[in-house]
């Protein structure tokens, strides 16, 4: 009976990781953060959040998480083809909080 709550929680966990990260990285910030913890506690809160919510409402949740990570699996595979992670870089640089230099 555990497993499947274990499980719901950490789809939902991962809908919220995806979306927070794509949320910080195509939002320009309009000030630069004054410490590294407002992003990182922007991702966890809203992980936590959707986490939450998939407990709430398990099929419409489960739905949305896999579609938004198989997208994000498909993207992610394209990038590797045709740019050899180029996005996947600027990501992780935005994240980083280091100045990203530009996609194209």
């Amino acid at each position: 009976l555990l497993l499947r709550s274990v499980g719901l929680f950490t789809t939902g966990l991962l809908l919220g990781l995806l979306l927070a990260t794509a949320a910080l990285v195509t939002v320009p910030p309009v000030a630069p953060p004054p410490s590294p913890w407002v992003p990182a506690g922007s991702l966890l809160g809203l992980a936590l959040l959707c986490a939450l919510l998939a407990l709430q409402w398990p099929k419409a949740l489960t739905v949305l998480s896999t579609g938004v990570f198989g997208a994000a699996a498909v993207v992610v595979c394209a990038d590797y083809w045709l740019e050899a992670l180029a996005l996947v870089l600027y990501v992780y640089q935005r994240l980083q909080l280091a100045p990203a230099g530009p996609l194209c």
